[in-house]
């Protein structure tokens, strides 16, 4: 009972952050100028910035639950999966915050 409501705490918490982030990448366009070749000034530049934390944390959340499900109740394995998700989601910020700074 307690490992379930901690994994929906942490899915909740990142689920929050992708937002921000996402909205925080998309204002990080703000002050493109019309001549800005930079990624982030284009439409497709500014639609990953909103898509990809929103997508990283749904498959971050995904992995980190069919790896919970396939370990079944042996406690050792069933924390990987929320580590592993943690992981993943963090690779996705990282990804992230080198579309957005220019």
């Amino acid at each position: 009972m307690l490992f379930a409501a901690a994994c929906w705490l942490l899915a909740v918490i990142t689920g929050v952050g992708a937002v921000v982030l996402a909205a925080a990448g998309v204002m990080s366009s703000d002050p493109c100028r019309p001549d800005d070749t930079a990624f982030i000034c284009t439409d497709a530049g500014q639609s990953l910035a909103w898509w990809l934390p929103l997508a990283g944390w749904a498959a971050s959340v995904l992995l980190a639950w069919m790896i919970v499900a396939r370990a079944g109740r042996r406690s050792g394995l069933r924390s990987v999966g929320p580590a592993t998700g943690l992981v993943l989601y963090s690779g996705v910020v990282a990804v992230e915050w080198c579309l957005v700074i220019r």
